[in-house]
């Protein structure tokens, strides 16, 4: 082998040996390599493996999300569109209060939510808006309202029958709001109102078919079922007339370019917007004397300006519905009270504007800065009503609530918290009336409704008189209109973040708040479910035809047992053991059980004192104490002094009400029968003439106090003055057999020729109306006697005779024994029959009756208890 050869062989092995060499050097570090991948590729699984719960885990929490939002939907849907539907009719106090309980119910459920929500998403955020000062203001004013209140209680609850003035009540829609604004997306707001009209539609067609009569329910029922769901058919006008604009936007909305719906389905949804529209307006027509027309035609007129100005453009070829609307109502207004309802349409009454204003600047003069405490109008009304209300036909009643929230907020809240009021509603109309100004280009059709719709709220609580649930659905509605104006307006979101992914210091001090508020929240819970179910059982007591022991009695007691609280509760508790000792005074002597009746007026006096403990500014409460004294007799020592002591306790909070001095009078009238001397029981009866004449000088044609005036002036032989104080009752009241008949008598009393002859008309037209009244009988007959009629005379006792009861045998033995002494012509007097003659049931001993009939229709003359 030659040199070149030998040496391209070496070569190539060396090649060779270089190359195994460079393999054998890239094999180790190939290994190498393999070994960092084979580590690092063990890292990404770690990771992998930890990811992978992770990222399950962010699913479960968006789950948890989704679940917590469609329960505060759900929530938000109940309030908006099931309060106006909501009652049971199970209640006492009725649907004010019914609802209010919804509410809270609803309230407390969303804010667990929202609460939950924020521990899971480790944030809550709480959306700022131009009213959050305001707010503050108005809530720490309502605050110092119930602190220095008359009725702490009923201030921080609020009223009997409809709660919505409380502090709690207050409290509840200011979170109300925060929930609304802060939860806010444009998916929830049609879902809101999309159920808020179907249940517009279903109050439309309810109240329709009752007024005209085509609803038939059974009796039984009917008890449990009303006309207006709202709670009164004014209610129904305000809600019925504030949901017109929201109707009229859904039509603008379905036919806009953004509605993607099929063509059939935007006919079938047209035909019943437009179908609920007119359906409001025909009810609205229906209501005429019922709807405040002033708030309907401001907020219908405010929504079809901005139309007419193109601030807000809706599709050209639909403007002219909130046109038709508002030529609607201005042919409404031109065409006036109606007769469309088939059926007898309850009365609603409340006070006047301007009795309202009188109340109002009187109770200023005493409560200045803070007022009498929240939902404590009924303390004001009573204590500062004027005189002239007593001219008022419905003067015996009682208001707890004025007619304009303004009046009610100076009476009850003072100067601060009404100022602090109107710097809220001010600030949401400018900041209403700024956004819709601003922005032309982004047509805020829903801000538009809304904001109309809320107009008209507003502006009817400011001119009548608002009721609870429309309290709650107006601001419902106000929080509903500022979220949906700053969404509308794309306002920057600003929220007040309160976080649990901050320090650990603050999301400890942060979880333990959450920890709080969901306590609380479980413990209002139960606090107002009790306080529910304790209404529920005073109203099943209330249902019970017949009062028993162990039937109303019972129930009252336990709806006391859950809410001791409440006054009223204790104060029918008292009427109704009352009546059941009224009931065992009355059985034969034989029957009657003198010891439980002893067991019944002590319970009974015993639960009206604590009503008038537990308010002792509630006039109502000391009224009863005082009736139920009146009515004890010899069972309770004292009982005239005690009661007259409680009717001056009650005159003191409700010193014009002259039911109060005729209650004082009569029972010194009946104080001066059990004196031993003369001279004391005239100079009593001479106070009780002094009471009755006050209280005609309260209330001029007040029938009652004539009558009881008249019985003093007999008393003290001042018989002119009796004659002319009967008269008068009589002229007042026609239809009392009462007055009338001793208007006869006291003009025979009298005696002269005149007298005797208009004393006998008398007798005989109380005659042709009832032939069978035998005090009348028997006083003619003693008339026909004093005039030398004697067989006219005896015909008379005979028609008495027939009439009395055959047991009934003294008074027929001494009718008997006058109708012989006529026939021997002896004349009728004391000497000659050994007793007094006097009428069968003496007129001067007979109480005026617990109800006065006035034209037929039957009027309490004390104050009414709610």
């Amino acid at each position: 082998m030659d040199l070149q050869s030998q040496t391209s062989q070496n070569a190539e092995n060396g090649g060779q040996v270089s190359v195994a060499v460079g393999n054998a050097a890239g094999s180790r570090e190939f290994q190498k390599e393999s070994a960092v991948l084979l580590s690092r590729g063990t890292h990404f699984e770690n990771v992998f493996s930890r990811e992978k719960p992770r990222v399950e885990e962010e699913k479960k929490t968006t789950k948890r999300i989704s679940i917590f939002d469609g329960v505060i939907t759900a929530c938000l849907i109940a309030l908006f569109a099931g309060l106006p539907l909501f009652f049971t009719g199970l209640t006492l106090q009725g649907l004010s209060f019914e609802k209010q309980i919804y509410f809270y119910f609803w309230i407390l459920l969303a804010a667990v939510v929202w609460v939950s929500k924020g521990v899971v998403t480790g944030e809550m955020k709480i959306r700022k808006t131009p009213l959050d000062i305001p707010i503050a203001l108005f809530w720490l004013a309502a605050g110092a309202s119930l602190i220095f209140s008359v009725d702490k209680w009923h201030s921080f609850w609020g009223y009997f029958g409809d709660p919505s003035r409380g502090f709690m009540s207050i409290t509840a829609l200011v979170i109300a709001y925060y929930l609304v604004v802060s939860n806010f997306n444009q998916k929830r707001l049609g879902a809101i109102l999309g159920f808020l009209i179907v249940a517009d539609f279903v109050l439309a067609l309810w109240t329709a078919l009752g007024m005209m009569g085509a609803m038939t329910i059974s009796a039984k029922l009917a008890q449990f079922v009303p006309l207006s769901p709202i709670g009164s058919l004014t209610g129904m006008g305000i809600f019925l007339g504030a949901m017109l604009p929201i109707v009229i936007v859904f039509i603008f909305n379905l036919f806009s370019e953004k509605c993607a719906y099929a063509k059939k389905i935007k006919i079938t949804i047209a035909t019943f917007l437009f179908t609920v529209l007119v359906l409001n307006l025909f009810v609205l027509l229906a209501l005429y004397s019922f709807v405040s027309w002033a708030g309907v035609l401001i907020g219908v007129s405010f929504f079809l300006i901005y139309i007419l100005a193109q601030i807000v453009r809706p599709a050209e070829r639909w403007s002219w519905v909130p046109m038709a609307v508002f030529v609607s109502v201005l042919a409404f207004l031109i065409i006036g009270s109606n007769s469309i309802a088939r059926v007898q349409l309850p009365v609603e009454v409340s006070p006047s504007i301007q009795l309202s204003f009188d109340i109002a600047k009187n109770s200023l003069k005493d409560n200045l800065l803070i007022g009498s405490g929240l939902a404590t109008y009924g303390y004001d009304f009573s204590l500062y009503k004027p005189q002239y209300f007593n001219l008022n036909p419905y003067y015996n009643l009682r208001f707890f609530q004025a007619t304009g929230i303004f009046f009610e907020a100076l009476s009850t809240a003072g100067i601060v918290g009404t100022i602090a009021l109107i710097l809220l509603v001010l600030t949401f109309v400018s900041i209403g009336v700024y956004l819709l100004s601003v922005g032309k280009q982004k047509n805020k059709i829903y801000s538009l409704g809304l904001f109309s719709a809320s107009l008209i709220v507003i502006v009817n609580a400011f001119i009548g008189k608002m009721e609870g649930s429309l309290i709650v659905l107006g601001i419902l509605f106000a929080s509903l209109t500022v979220a949906t104006l700053l969404f509308e307006s794309e306002a920057q979101d600003d929220y007040i973040a309160l976080s649990l992914k901050a320090s650990p210091k603050f999301a400890l001090a942060l979880a333990f708040v959450f920890m709080v508020v969901s306590a609380s929240v479980v413990f209002l819970f139960i606090f107002v479910g009790k306080i529910y179910l304790a209404d529920m059982r005073a109203g099943l007591a209330m249902r019970q035809e017949k009062i028993t022991a162990d039937g109303s009695v019972a129930k009252l007691a336990g709806a006391i047992s859950w809410n001791n609280k409440e006054s009223r509760y204790y104060t029918l508790l008292g009427q109704e053991l009352m009546s059941l000792a009224n009931e065992e005074a009355l059985k034969s002597e034989q029957a009657r059980n003198i010891g439980l009746i002893q067991d019944y007026l002590n319970n009974s006096i015993a639960s009206v004192g604590q009503a008038r403990d537990l308010a002792p500014k509630d006039v109502a409460s000391l009224e009863a104490l005082a009736q139920i004294y009146e009515n004890s007799g010899l069972y309770v020592s004292d009982s005239l002094a005690l009661a007259k002591e409680s009717y001056e306790k009650a005159l003191a909070l409700e010193p014009h009400n002259p039911a109060y001095f005729v209650k004082i009078g009569q029972i010194e009238m009946a104080q001066a029968s059990t004196k031993k001397t003369p001279e004391e029981a005239k100079a009593l009866v001479g106070q009780a003439k002094d009471s009755f004449q006050k209280a005609i000088d309260k209330k001029k044609d007040l029938a009652v106090a004539h009558y009881q005036l008249a019985l003093t002036q007999e008393a003290l032989g001042d018989l002119d003055g009796a004659v002319k104080s009967t008269e008068q009752a009589a002229i007042l009241e026609r239809n009392n057999l009462n007055y009338v008949y001793n208007t006869a008598r006291v003009h025979q009393a009298r005696g002269n020729d005149e007298d005797n002859k208009i004393a006998e008309v008398i007798y005989k037209n109380i005659l042709g109306r009832n032939d069978k009244e035998v005090n009348t009988l028997f006083s003619l007959g003693l008339l026909y006697e004093k005039t030398k009629r004697s067989s006219e005379a005896a015909v008379q006792y005979r028609k008495v005779l027939e009439i009395l009861p055959q047991d009934n045998k003294d008074v027929r033995t001494k009718i008997e024994k006058m109708i012989s002494n006529i026939g021997a012509g002896i004349e009728n007097k004391p000497e000659n029959l050994g007793a007094d003659v006097a009428p069968i049931a003496p007129p001067e001993a007979v109480q005026v009756p617990a109800d006065q009939s006035i034209d037929g229709v039957t009027a309490p003359i004390a104050p009414v208890l709610p």
